[in-house]
C-alpha cells in the first residue's frame, strides 16, 4: 500500500493505493492520527485506488472520524469502489461519513 498527502487549501488529502488491510496500516495510521488530532482537522481520504478494506481499516476510519469531530473537524471519503462501498454499507459505517464519487466534488463540499 502506498500513500501521498497533499494540502488543498484548508483540506488535507490522503490518497491511498492498494489494499487497506491491517498488515499495511502501520505505515499511515500514525500520520493519520496526528492529522486528526491537530487543529480543526479537515481531512479527505481518496480511496479511488484502494481495492479492499478490512476490519482494522474500518476501526481506524471510525477512530479518525471521532478524533476529527471532537476537534470540530471532519473526515470525508471519496472514490470508494463497489466492494468498498458495500463493506461500508453492510457495517453501517456509510452513515457516519460523507462519501463522494470524486475528489473535486468532495473538496467543494468543505466550502459549503
Amino acid at each position: 500500500m502506498r500513500h501521498t498527502i497533499n494540502q488543498q487549501g484548508a483540506v488535507t488529502v490522503f490518497q491511498i493505493e492498494g489494499a487497506m488491510v491491517r498488515s499495511y496500516l502501520n505505515s499511515i495510521s500514525e500520520t493519520l492520527k496526528v492529522r486528526s488530532t491537530t487543529g480543526q482537522p479537515r481531512l479527505l481520504m481518496d480511496l479511488t485506488a484502494v481495492s479492499t478494506l478490512d476490519s482494522a481499516t474500518l476501526e481506524l476510519l471510525s477512530d479518525l472520524q471521532d478524533n476529527c469531530r471532537k476537534r470540530g473537524g471532519v473526515l470525508k471519503l471519496t472514490g470508494l469502489n463497489p466492494l468498498c462501498m458495500e463493506i461500508m454499507k453492510v457495517t453501517g459505517l456509510s452513515r457516519r461519513f460523507e462519501i463522494f464519487d470524486n475528489q473535486l466534488t468532495a473538496l467543494g463540499s468543505f466550502a459549503a
